[in-house]
Protein backbone atom coordinates (compact mmCIF):
# COMPACT_ATOMS: atom_id res chain seq x y z
CA UNK A 1 0.00 0.00 0.00
CA UNK A 2 1.33 3.50 -0.63
CA UNK A 3 2.75 5.28 2.36
CA UNK A 4 1.96 8.75 3.53
CA UNK A 5 4.23 11.28 1.92
CA UNK A 6 6.96 12.75 4.19
CA UNK A 7 8.89 14.75 1.54
CA UNK A 8 8.55 18.55 1.38
CA UNK A 9 9.83 18.78 -2.19
CA UNK A 10 7.45 19.65 -5.04
CA UNK A 11 3.87 20.59 -4.64
CA UNK A 12 2.69 19.85 -1.16
CA UNK A 13 0.36 16.85 -1.25
CA UNK A 14 -3.07 17.01 0.29
CA UNK A 15 -4.42 14.41 2.64
CA UNK A 16 -7.39 12.44 1.45
CA UNK A 17 -10.41 13.30 3.64
CA UNK A 18 -11.61 9.71 3.40
CA UNK A 19 -8.59 7.50 3.98
CA UNK A 20 -5.88 9.99 5.13
CA UNK A 21 -3.30 9.09 2.52
CA UNK A 22 -1.60 11.79 0.51
CA UNK A 23 -3.21 12.86 -2.74
CA UNK A 24 -1.24 14.64 -5.40
CA UNK A 25 -2.86 17.86 -6.55
CA UNK A 26 -5.19 17.31 -9.47
CA UNK A 27 -5.22 13.53 -9.08
CA UNK A 28 -7.51 11.05 -7.42
CA UNK A 29 -6.57 9.12 -4.30
CA UNK A 30 -4.82 5.94 -5.28
CA UNK A 31 -6.33 4.13 -2.28
CA UNK A 32 -10.02 5.05 -2.27
CA UNK A 33 -10.33 6.96 -5.55
CA UNK A 34 -11.51 10.22 -3.89
CA UNK A 35 -11.02 13.30 -6.11
CA UNK A 36 -10.90 16.83 -4.80
CA UNK A 37 -12.25 18.36 -8.04
CA UNK A 38 -15.38 16.17 -8.18
CA UNK A 39 -16.14 16.79 -4.53
CA UNK A 40 -15.91 20.54 -4.94
CA UNK A 41 -18.27 20.32 -7.89
CA UNK A 42 -20.84 18.35 -5.92
CA UNK A 43 -20.65 20.65 -2.94
CA UNK A 44 -20.99 23.72 -5.11
CA UNK A 45 -24.06 22.31 -6.82
CA UNK A 46 -25.69 21.55 -3.51
CA UNK A 47 -24.89 24.85 -1.84
CA UNK A 48 -25.42 27.30 -4.67
CA UNK A 49 -29.28 27.11 -4.74
CA UNK A 50 -29.47 28.05 -1.07
CA UNK A 51 -28.06 31.54 -1.58
CA UNK A 52 -31.07 32.87 -3.64
CA UNK A 53 -33.46 31.30 -1.11
CA UNK A 54 -31.82 33.27 1.69
CA UNK A 55 -32.20 36.44 -0.39
CA UNK A 56 -35.92 35.80 -1.03
CA UNK A 57 -36.60 35.06 2.62
CA UNK A 58 -35.13 38.39 3.61
CA UNK A 59 -37.36 40.30 1.13
CA UNK A 60 -40.53 38.67 2.42
CA UNK A 61 -39.69 39.53 6.00
CA UNK A 62 -39.06 43.13 5.02
CA UNK A 63 -42.48 43.36 3.28
CA UNK A 64 -44.23 41.95 6.37
CA UNK A 65 -42.53 44.55 8.53
CA UNK A 66 -43.70 47.39 6.24
CA UNK A 67 -47.30 46.03 6.25
CA UNK A 68 -47.34 45.81 10.02
CA UNK A 69 -46.10 49.36 10.25
CA UNK A 70 -48.90 50.55 7.91
CA UNK A 71 -51.61 48.81 9.91
CA UNK A 72 -50.22 50.25 13.11
CA UNK A 73 -50.36 53.74 11.60
CA UNK A 74 -54.02 53.28 10.60
CA UNK A 75 -54.88 52.05 14.10
CA UNK A 76 -53.25 55.10 15.64
CA UNK A 77 -55.22 57.44 13.33
CA UNK A 78 -58.51 55.65 14.17
CA UNK A 79 -57.89 55.88 17.92
CA UNK A 80 -57.03 59.57 17.69
CA UNK A 81 -60.20 60.31 15.64
CA UNK A 82 -62.42 58.38 18.07
CA UNK A 83 -60.98 60.20 21.06
CA UNK A 84 -61.48 63.57 19.34
CA UNK A 85 -65.15 62.83 18.61
CA UNK A 86 -65.71 61.64 22.17
CA UNK A 87 -64.37 64.90 23.52
CA UNK A 88 -66.75 66.87 21.26
CA UNK A 89 -69.94 64.97 22.28
CA UNK A 90 -70.50 66.69 25.64
CA UNK A 91 -70.47 70.09 23.93
CA UNK A 92 -73.02 68.96 21.31
CA UNK A 93 -75.27 67.48 23.99
CA UNK A 94 -75.20 70.73 25.91
CA UNK A 95 -76.13 72.67 22.76
CA UNK A 96 -79.10 70.34 22.05
CA UNK A 97 -80.30 70.57 25.62
CA UNK A 98 -80.25 74.33 25.55
CA UNK A 99 -82.07 74.37 22.21
CA UNK A 100 -84.75 72.05 23.61
CA UNK A 101 -85.27 74.38 26.54
CA UNK A 102 -85.88 77.26 24.16
CA UNK A 103 -88.61 75.50 22.07
CA UNK A 104 -92.02 76.98 23.05
CA UNK A 105 -94.38 74.21 24.17
CA UNK A 106 -97.63 76.25 23.92
CA UNK A 107 -97.56 75.80 20.12
CA UNK A 108 -98.99 72.24 20.39
CA UNK A 109 -102.45 73.26 21.65
CA UNK A 110 -102.67 75.82 18.85
CA UNK A 111 -102.24 73.09 16.20
CA UNK A 112 -104.47 70.58 17.97
CA UNK A 113 -107.72 71.51 16.17
CA UNK A 114 -106.06 70.77 12.82
CA UNK A 115 -105.00 67.31 13.93
CA UNK A 116 -108.32 65.50 13.30
CA UNK A 117 -108.63 67.09 9.89
CA UNK A 118 -105.30 65.61 8.93
CA UNK A 119 -105.82 62.24 10.52
CA UNK A 120 -109.52 61.82 9.87
CA UNK A 121 -110.25 61.15 13.54
CA UNK A 122 -113.56 62.86 14.17
CA UNK A 123 -113.88 62.32 17.90
CA UNK A 124 -112.06 65.50 18.89
CA UNK A 125 -114.23 67.51 16.53
CA UNK A 126 -117.25 66.89 18.74
CA UNK A 127 -116.22 69.62 21.16
CA UNK A 128 -116.64 72.48 18.68
CA UNK A 129 -120.06 71.15 17.63
CA UNK A 130 -121.92 72.37 20.75
CA UNK A 131 -120.06 75.68 20.58
CA UNK A 132 -121.18 76.24 17.02
CA UNK A 133 -124.81 76.05 17.99
CA UNK A 134 -127.58 77.16 17.72
CA UNK A 135 -128.49 74.01 15.87
CA UNK A 136 -131.08 75.95 13.94
CA UNK A 137 -128.27 77.84 12.26
CA UNK A 138 -126.21 74.78 11.39
CA UNK A 139 -128.63 72.84 9.20
CA UNK A 140 -128.43 75.59 6.60
CA UNK A 141 -124.67 75.16 6.78
CA UNK A 142 -125.15 71.47 6.06
CA UNK A 143 -127.49 72.36 3.23
CA UNK A 144 -124.81 74.68 1.89
CA UNK A 145 -122.64 71.62 1.46
CA UNK A 146 -123.45 71.66 -2.28
CA UNK A 147 -121.11 74.63 -2.53
CA UNK A 148 -118.42 72.31 -1.23
CA UNK A 149 -119.68 69.43 -3.29
CA UNK A 150 -116.68 69.79 -5.49
CA UNK A 151 -114.67 68.25 -2.67
CA UNK A 152 -114.80 64.91 -4.51
CA UNK A 153 -113.11 66.69 -7.38
CA UNK A 154 -110.57 68.04 -4.90
CA UNK A 155 -109.99 64.55 -3.61
CA UNK A 156 -109.68 63.37 -7.17
CA UNK A 157 -107.07 66.00 -7.97
CA UNK A 158 -105.06 65.27 -4.87
CA UNK A 159 -105.36 61.53 -5.02
CA UNK A 160 -102.09 60.98 -6.81
CA UNK A 161 -100.04 63.12 -4.43
CA UNK A 162 -101.73 62.48 -1.09
CA UNK A 163 -104.29 59.72 -1.43
CA UNK A 164 -104.78 59.12 2.28
CA UNK A 165 -104.97 62.79 3.16
CA UNK A 166 -107.38 63.62 0.36
CA UNK A 167 -109.84 60.91 1.36
CA UNK A 168 -109.64 61.80 5.03
CA UNK A 169 -109.83 65.50 4.24
CA UNK A 170 -113.03 64.74 2.37
CA UNK A 171 -114.41 63.23 5.56
CA UNK A 172 -112.98 65.56 8.19
CA UNK A 173 -113.60 68.78 6.25
CA UNK A 174 -117.32 68.27 6.62
CA UNK A 175 -117.40 66.34 9.87
CA UNK A 176 -118.75 69.35 11.76
CA UNK A 177 -121.49 69.78 9.19
CA UNK A 178 -122.19 66.06 9.32
CA UNK A 179 -122.79 66.23 13.02
CA UNK A 180 -125.21 69.10 12.81
CA UNK A 181 -128.43 67.39 11.69
CA UNK A 182 -127.92 64.67 14.32
CA UNK A 183 -128.74 66.40 17.57
CA UNK A 184 -129.23 62.98 19.20
CA UNK A 185 -125.56 61.99 18.75
CA UNK A 186 -123.70 60.78 21.81
CA UNK A 187 -119.96 60.46 22.29
CA UNK A 188 -120.10 56.66 22.28
CA UNK A 189 -122.76 53.96 22.32
CA UNK A 190 -123.58 52.35 25.64
CA UNK A 191 -125.79 49.33 26.31
CA UNK A 192 -129.33 50.15 25.28
CA UNK A 193 -128.42 53.33 23.41
CA UNK A 194 -127.76 54.22 19.80
CA UNK A 195 -126.34 57.14 17.83
CA UNK A 196 -128.46 58.12 14.84
CA UNK A 197 -126.53 59.63 11.97
CA UNK A 198 -129.28 59.76 9.38
CA UNK A 199 -132.89 58.77 10.02
CA UNK A 200 -134.92 60.45 7.32
CA UNK A 201 -137.60 59.07 5.07
CA UNK A 202 -136.37 58.07 1.62
CA UNK A 203 -136.30 61.40 -0.25
CA UNK A 204 -135.16 60.02 -3.59
CA UNK A 205 -136.74 57.35 -5.78
CA UNK A 206 -134.11 55.55 -7.82
CA UNK A 207 -136.81 54.09 -10.08
CA UNK A 208 -137.77 57.58 -11.29
CA UNK A 209 -134.37 58.95 -12.16
CA UNK A 210 -133.67 59.74 -15.79
CA UNK A 211 -130.00 60.73 -15.63
CA UNK A 212 -128.68 57.24 -16.18
CA UNK A 213 -125.44 56.73 -18.07
CA UNK A 214 -125.08 54.53 -21.11
CA UNK A 215 -123.64 51.17 -20.19
CA UNK A 216 -123.07 50.00 -23.76
CA UNK A 217 -119.32 50.42 -23.95
CA UNK A 218 -116.42 51.89 -22.08
CA UNK A 219 -116.04 55.16 -23.99
CA UNK A 220 -119.69 56.23 -23.85
CA UNK A 221 -119.88 55.31 -20.16
CA UNK A 222 -116.73 57.26 -19.24
CA UNK A 223 -117.75 60.31 -21.29
CA UNK A 224 -121.19 60.49 -19.68
CA UNK A 225 -119.85 60.05 -16.13
CA UNK A 226 -117.16 62.70 -16.59
CA UNK A 227 -119.81 65.21 -17.70
CA UNK A 228 -122.36 64.42 -14.97
CA UNK A 229 -120.26 63.47 -11.91
CA UNK A 230 -117.08 64.46 -10.13
CA UNK A 231 -115.43 61.16 -10.98
CA UNK A 232 -112.08 61.00 -12.69
CA UNK A 233 -111.77 59.40 -16.13
CA UNK A 234 -108.82 57.35 -14.92
CA UNK A 235 -110.85 55.72 -12.15
CA UNK A 236 -113.86 55.30 -14.44
CA UNK A 237 -111.77 53.32 -16.90
CA UNK A 238 -110.38 51.19 -14.09
CA UNK A 239 -113.89 50.60 -12.80
CA UNK A 240 -115.19 49.56 -16.23
CA UNK A 241 -112.29 47.17 -16.74
CA UNK A 242 -112.79 45.66 -13.30
CA UNK A 243 -116.50 45.20 -13.99
CA UNK A 244 -115.65 43.29 -17.16
CA UNK A 245 -113.43 40.91 -15.19
CA UNK A 246 -116.05 40.45 -12.48
CA UNK A 247 -118.66 39.61 -15.07
CA UNK A 248 -116.41 37.09 -16.82
CA UNK A 249 -115.83 35.34 -13.48
CA UNK A 250 -119.59 35.02 -12.95
CA UNK A 251 -119.83 37.36 -9.96
CA UNK A 252 -122.53 39.36 -11.77
CA UNK A 253 -125.69 37.49 -12.69
CA UNK A 254 -128.02 40.51 -12.42
CA UNK A 255 -127.58 43.49 -14.73
CA UNK A 256 -128.83 45.83 -12.01
CA UNK A 257 -125.97 44.78 -9.75
CA UNK A 258 -123.44 45.39 -12.52
CA UNK A 259 -124.86 48.87 -13.10
CA UNK A 260 -124.79 49.59 -9.37
CA UNK A 261 -121.11 48.66 -9.30
CA UNK A 262 -120.43 51.03 -12.20
CA UNK A 263 -122.35 53.88 -10.57
CA UNK A 264 -120.82 53.70 -7.08
CA UNK A 265 -117.52 55.68 -6.84
CA UNK A 266 -115.37 53.26 -4.87
CA UNK A 267 -112.43 55.70 -4.93
CA UNK A 268 -114.38 58.13 -2.71
CA UNK A 269 -114.85 55.50 0.00
CA UNK A 270 -111.48 53.78 -0.19
CA UNK A 271 -108.98 55.56 2.03
CA UNK A 272 -106.32 54.99 -0.63
CA UNK A 273 -107.96 55.98 -3.95
CA UNK A 274 -105.02 54.79 -6.02
CA UNK A 275 -105.77 51.18 -5.08
CA UNK A 276 -109.56 51.45 -5.25
CA UNK A 277 -110.09 49.02 -8.11
CA UNK A 278 -107.51 46.44 -7.14
CA UNK A 279 -109.11 43.15 -6.21
CA UNK A 280 -107.73 43.48 -2.69
CA UNK A 281 -108.91 43.96 0.86
CA UNK A 282 -107.71 47.44 1.88
CA UNK A 283 -107.37 48.99 5.37
CA UNK A 284 -109.58 51.96 6.23
CA UNK A 285 -108.33 52.58 9.76
CA UNK A 286 -109.66 51.63 13.19
CA UNK A 287 -108.79 47.99 12.53
CA UNK A 288 -111.40 47.77 9.75
CA UNK A 289 -111.18 47.05 6.02
CA UNK A 290 -112.99 47.54 2.73
CA UNK A 291 -113.67 44.26 0.93
CA UNK A 292 -112.38 43.71 -2.58
CA UNK A 293 -114.68 44.61 -5.52
CA UNK A 294 -115.14 40.96 -6.54
CA UNK A 295 -116.39 39.95 -3.09
CA UNK A 296 -118.70 42.97 -2.76
CA UNK A 297 -120.18 42.24 -6.18
CA UNK A 298 -120.77 38.54 -5.47
CA UNK A 299 -122.38 39.13 -2.08
CA UNK A 300 -124.63 41.85 -3.52
CA UNK A 301 -125.56 39.64 -6.46
CA UNK A 302 -126.61 36.80 -4.14
CA UNK A 303 -128.53 39.26 -1.95
CA UNK A 304 -130.43 40.54 -5.02
CA UNK A 305 -132.37 43.41 -3.40
CA UNK A 306 -135.28 45.03 -5.21
CA UNK A 307 -136.04 48.78 -5.30
CA UNK A 308 -138.82 48.75 -2.70
CA UNK A 309 -137.30 46.16 -0.39
CA UNK A 310 -135.74 47.17 2.92
CA UNK A 311 -132.09 46.22 3.21
CA UNK A 312 -130.16 46.09 6.49
CA UNK A 313 -126.37 46.13 6.44
CA UNK A 314 -124.37 45.14 9.53
CA UNK A 315 -120.96 46.82 9.44
CA UNK A 316 -121.02 50.14 7.58
CA UNK A 317 -117.23 50.36 7.48
CA UNK A 318 -116.06 52.50 4.58
CA UNK A 319 -119.64 53.01 3.34
CA UNK A 320 -118.95 51.48 -0.06
CA UNK A 321 -121.26 48.48 0.33
CA UNK A 322 -124.11 50.76 1.42
CA UNK A 323 -123.41 53.01 -1.57
CA UNK A 324 -123.74 50.05 -3.94
CA UNK A 325 -126.97 48.97 -2.22
CA UNK A 326 -128.44 52.48 -2.53
CA UNK A 327 -128.16 52.17 -6.32
CA UNK A 328 -130.52 49.17 -6.14
CA UNK A 329 -132.83 49.84 -3.20
CA UNK A 330 -134.66 52.93 -1.94
CA UNK A 331 -134.47 51.75 1.68
CA UNK A 332 -130.99 51.03 3.02
CA UNK A 333 -130.24 50.77 6.74
CA UNK A 334 -126.69 50.36 7.99
CA UNK A 335 -125.14 49.98 11.45
CA UNK A 336 -121.52 50.56 12.50
CA UNK A 337 -120.18 49.92 16.00
CA UNK A 338 -116.92 51.93 15.68
CA UNK A 339 -118.15 55.46 16.23
CA UNK A 340 -115.15 57.35 14.86
CA UNK A 341 -115.31 55.34 11.67
CA UNK A 342 -119.08 55.79 11.46
CA UNK A 343 -118.77 59.57 11.76
CA UNK A 344 -115.99 59.68 9.19
CA UNK A 345 -118.06 57.68 6.72
CA UNK A 346 -121.18 59.71 7.51
CA UNK A 347 -119.30 62.87 6.57
CA UNK A 348 -118.32 61.33 3.23
CA UNK A 349 -121.95 60.46 2.49
CA UNK A 350 -123.12 63.96 3.33
CA UNK A 351 -120.45 65.51 1.16
CA UNK A 352 -121.48 63.35 -1.80
CA UNK A 353 -125.28 63.57 -1.38
CA UNK A 354 -125.79 66.66 -3.59
CA UNK A 355 -124.32 64.82 -6.58
CA UNK A 356 -125.49 61.36 -5.49
CA UNK A 357 -129.01 61.94 -4.08
CA UNK A 358 -129.57 58.20 -3.65
CA UNK A 359 -127.23 58.37 -0.64
CA UNK A 360 -129.98 60.25 1.20
CA UNK A 361 -131.84 56.93 1.25
CA UNK A 362 -129.20 55.40 3.54
CA UNK A 363 -130.19 55.51 7.20
CA UNK A 364 -127.18 55.20 9.46
CA UNK A 365 -126.54 54.71 13.14
CA UNK A 366 -123.81 53.75 15.60
CA UNK A 367 -124.78 50.64 17.56
CA UNK A 368 -124.12 46.94 17.99
CA UNK A 369 -125.41 45.32 14.83
CA UNK A 370 -125.77 41.94 16.55
CA UNK A 371 -129.24 43.03 17.69
CA UNK A 372 -130.31 44.41 14.32
CA UNK A 373 -132.56 47.46 14.01
CA UNK A 374 -135.83 46.42 15.60
CA UNK A 375 -137.50 49.76 14.89
CA UNK A 376 -137.61 49.09 11.14
CA UNK A 377 -137.92 45.31 11.13
CA UNK A 378 -138.77 43.15 9.31
CA UNK A 379 -136.15 43.48 6.58
CA UNK A 380 -136.43 41.86 3.18
CA UNK A 381 -132.65 41.61 2.89
CA UNK A 382 -129.85 41.53 5.46
CA UNK A 383 -126.16 41.58 4.61
CA UNK A 384 -123.41 41.13 7.22
CA UNK A 385 -119.89 42.29 6.41
CA UNK A 386 -118.05 40.93 9.46
CA UNK A 387 -117.20 37.36 10.42
CA UNK A 388 -119.01 35.44 13.18
CA UNK A 389 -119.20 31.79 14.19
CA UNK A 390 -123.03 31.68 14.23
CA UNK A 391 -126.06 33.47 12.83
CA UNK A 392 -127.34 36.09 15.32
CA UNK A 393 -130.86 35.10 16.50
CA UNK A 394 -132.07 38.71 16.39
CA UNK A 395 -131.21 38.96 12.71
CA UNK A 396 -133.13 35.76 11.95
CA UNK A 397 -136.18 37.15 13.75
CA UNK A 398 -135.94 40.49 11.92
CA UNK A 399 -135.64 38.82 8.51
CA UNK A 400 -138.98 38.81 6.71
CA UNK A 401 -140.53 35.56 5.42
CA UNK A 402 -138.84 34.59 2.16
CA UNK A 403 -136.20 37.15 3.04
CA UNK A 404 -132.54 36.61 2.17
CA UNK A 405 -129.53 37.04 4.43
CA UNK A 406 -125.91 36.92 3.22
CA UNK A 407 -123.51 36.41 6.10
CA UNK A 408 -119.95 35.06 6.60
CA UNK A 409 -120.08 32.26 9.20
CA UNK A 410 -117.13 30.35 10.61
CA UNK A 411 -114.02 30.58 12.81
CA UNK A 412 -111.67 33.58 12.70
CA UNK A 413 -109.33 31.68 10.37
CA UNK A 414 -111.90 31.79 7.55
CA UNK A 415 -115.63 32.03 7.05
CA UNK A 416 -118.04 30.45 4.61
CA UNK A 417 -120.34 33.05 3.09
CA UNK A 418 -123.87 31.75 3.38
CA UNK A 419 -126.99 32.80 1.55
CA UNK A 420 -129.84 32.06 3.97
CA UNK A 421 -133.49 32.11 2.90
CA UNK A 422 -136.07 32.24 5.69
CA UNK A 423 -139.11 30.05 5.13
CA UNK A 424 -142.22 30.25 7.33
CA UNK A 425 -144.83 27.52 7.03
CA UNK A 426 -148.59 27.96 7.53
CA UNK A 427 -148.33 26.88 11.16
CA UNK A 428 -145.57 29.41 11.84
CA UNK A 429 -142.66 26.99 11.74
CA UNK A 430 -139.47 28.70 10.63
CA UNK A 431 -136.87 26.93 8.52
CA UNK A 432 -133.67 28.23 6.99
CA UNK A 433 -132.34 27.25 3.60
CA UNK A 434 -128.54 27.66 3.42
CA UNK A 435 -126.27 27.93 0.41
CA UNK A 436 -122.53 28.57 0.19
CA UNK A 437 -122.16 31.34 -2.38
CA UNK A 438 -118.77 29.90 -3.42
CA UNK A 439 -120.07 26.31 -3.37
CA UNK A 440 -117.20 25.06 -1.24
CA UNK A 441 -114.46 26.46 -3.47
CA UNK A 442 -113.17 29.01 -1.01
CA UNK A 443 -113.57 30.75 2.33
CA UNK A 444 -112.94 34.39 3.18
CA UNK A 445 -111.45 36.09 6.22
CA UNK A 446 -113.53 39.02 7.48
CA UNK A 447 -112.91 41.38 10.38
CA UNK A 448 -114.57 39.96 13.52
CA UNK A 449 -118.12 40.81 14.58
CA UNK A 450 -117.35 43.27 17.37
CA UNK A 451 -119.51 43.23 20.50
CA UNK A 452 -120.78 46.23 22.38
CA UNK A 453 -118.36 47.08 25.15
CA UNK A 454 -115.44 45.25 23.55
CA UNK A 455 -114.60 41.73 22.47
CA UNK A 456 -116.38 39.77 19.76
CA UNK A 457 -119.64 37.84 19.57
CA UNK A 458 -119.29 34.05 19.94
CA UNK A 459 -121.76 31.22 19.77
CA UNK A 460 -120.98 30.17 23.36
CA UNK A 461 -121.60 33.70 24.61
CA UNK A 462 -124.98 34.57 23.09
CA UNK A 463 -126.68 37.46 24.82
CA UNK A 464 -129.95 37.30 22.97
Amino acid sequence: MPEKSKSAAGPRPTSCPKCGFDIEPGKACQVCGYSLSSASTRVGAAVSPVKPARKRGGGTLLALLFSAAGLLSLLVVFLLTTEFNRLKQPEAAKAEASAADVVPTPAAPTEAPAGPAATGAPASVETPAPVETPSAVKPPAAVKAPAAVKAPALARAGAAAKPLVSAKALASASITEAAEPSAAMTSSPVPGSETLLNDEEAPFDITQRTDIPLFENRDTFVDWMVKHTDENAKFLKQKWDRAQIIQRLGNFTHERVRQAFLLAPREFFSRDPRRSYENSVLPIGYGQTISGPHLVSRMTDYLDPQPEQKVLEIGTGSGYQAAVLSEISNHVFTIEIVEKLARETDAIFKRLEPRYPEYRNIRRKVDDGYYGWEQYAPFDRIIVTCGIDHVPPALIRQLAPDGIMVIPVGPPSGQTILRIVKKVSADGTVSLEREDIYHGRKTQVFVPFTARGGGIHRSDDQKD
